[in-house]
């Protein structure tokens, strides 16, 4: 496809373009460091308490949380201290060299910003903040993965839109739906209605359709269940404003996740609706609910008169009011929490409790909660993976070529992947569970590619792992009044 070749090489001189020397980048880093940001700098006791919470210290102890943020704190001394600047290396102050920055990369991109760190440590160090500086540091001075450049180019210019491959997958997923759950109404505003059911936006992105199918289907089907029994009434976009919104904070650009944000907001905004749902529990669910608000005052001038919710969140609150209920089945089934929406949002008992109801046999990981085990994939992880660029290159029509050093990198990853992902493996064994349900696309990818990669050796290759709206929608009974 030499159109999508040009079309992508275009996109990606444009993110290029914005590219700053390291000395700059590291200065226009060090201007976000506010009082929290501060403490996380400057009040690490170095005890290494927080590394066994971090999935990726398996794979080494280079990659323990108070390792990869000491390299930051490292610039931040040198940058920000009289001391640093005066003594340098003999107080642990050093700028990093062109030739530390791919080193600096692996260890950026072997943290998925779980914040199990965070609750581990005695003094309250969220480590993953201070990577996630040091990942903004590195994308300003061009060093991205490949891949998450081409995502983020993709979302920011709405080029998926132009790209047969990737709508064939939404509209293909929108036409199942329909089949099986009836028909849906795109794009409704319901500005000036009267009407006193919960209006309700769905708000779906291009890889619920891609990496979650079931679920979004599935999640189409409990919407319409409700919307035929007159609990709400409901709508979708037709063309969706963005890939996974914002995609750009994944790898440290505020202001291109501003301007995708804005384009959201804007959206929304239009439709006015009571609620925004999602389902995806993965790091869209705490930008939108609790992250975007300066963004929001900008664009509609005031705080918004809809709520953010998740998909558990809503089902949870109808089925407390006695609204809704579930078929019970007997399946050994557990629930996974995705790091952004349990530890980071605190959304621990809805998805339980929605479980408890439609099996009796529901029981707890191990490790769950607070101490849940991440799986390793998020903060960009899971899609700087060998098997998702091909896949992609196929999506889209071309061959996506990576330079060889950034295949050895690759490599790595995924080696480093592997390894961060065998003690939820082992966790799920000891479950006992042949069913682990969650709600974020890079955990089900992970989780699964556990499954299959470690299924045979711990005896757990029958095991499904699902989104759970997959599990509820057939189970799932309306109370009319």
């Amino acid at each position: 496809m030499e159109g999508g070749n040009n079309m992508m090489e275009q996109m990606m001189k444009m993110l290029q373009s914005g590219k700053v020397d390291l000395d700059t980048a590291i200065k226009n880093a060090m201007k976000n460091v506010d009082a929290v940001m501060m403490h996380y700098l400057e009040n690490c006791l170095n005890c290494g308490g927080c590394a066994p919470a971090c999935p990726f210290f398996a794979a080494g102890p280079e990659y323990s949380p108070v390792n990869k943020a000491e390299e930051v704190r490292k610039i931040y001394r040198k940058e920000m201290t009289i001391a640093g600047k005066i003594l340098g290396r003999l107080v642990g102050a050093e700028k990093p060299k062109p030739e530390d920055m791919d080193r600096l990369m692996e260890l950026a991109y072997a943290c998925t910003n779980c914040g199990h760190c965070y609750y581990t440590c005695m003094v309250g160090i969220h480590s993953g903040k201070v990577v996630g500086l040091l990942k903004s540091i590195l994308t300003s001075a061009g060093y991205v993965p490949t891949l998450l450049n081409m995502f983020e180019a993709v979302e920011l210019h709405g080029m998926y839109k132009q790209i047969p491959g990737i709508m064939k997958i939404w509209n293909d997923a929108l036409e199942e739906a329909q089949k099986k759950y009836g028909p849906i109404e795109f794009d409704k505003s319901f500005k000036g209605s009267t009407d006193k059911k919960p209006k309700v936006l769905f708000l779906a992105w291009i890889s619920d359709a891609m990496m979650m199918r079931n679920g979004f289907i599935a999640t189409i089907g409990i919407l319409n269940k409700l919307k035929e029994a007159g609990l709400i009434d409901w709508t979708t976009w037709k063309v969706p404003e963005a890939f996974r919104a914002p995609i750009s904070v994944v790898i440290g650009r505020s202001a291109n996740a501003k301007k995708v944000l804005e384009r959201v907001v804007k959206y929304i905004e239009a439709i006015s609706p009571d609620y925004v749902l999602m389902m995806d529990g993965g790091y869209p669910y705490p930008v939108f609910r609790f992250e975007m608000y300066g963004v929001i005052k900008k664009t509609v001038g005031g705080k918004p008169k809809w709520k953010i919710v998740h998909l558990v969140e809503f089902l949870d609150d109808l089925m407390k009011e006695g609204k809704i209920g579930f078929e019970q089945a007997d399946d050994p089934i557990t629930w996974h929490d995705p790091c952004q929406l349990g530890r980071h949002s605190r959304v621990f008992e809805p998805p339980r409790d929605l479980l408890k109801a439609a099996s009796s046999s529901y029981r707890d990981l191990p490790h769950n909660r607070e101490m849940n085990f991440c799986c390793g994939g998020g903060g960009g992880i899971g899609c700087i993976l060998r098997e998702v660029r091909i896949t992609m290159g196929q999506i889209v029509g071309m061959e996506i070529r990576i330079p060889p050093k950034e295949e050895e990198f690759e490599r790595r990853v995924e080696r480093n992947h592997l390894i961060a992902v065998r003690r939820k493996m082992e966790d799920v064994k000891k479950s006992g569970a042949k069913i682990v349900a969650t709600a974020c696309p890079a955990c089900v990818e992970t989780i699964a590619r556990g499954v299959r990669h470690y299924g045979k050796e711990m005896g757990i290759e029958d095991v499904k792992v699902i989104h759970i709206s997959e599990y509820l929608v057939d189970k799932l009974k309306v109370y009319t009044h």
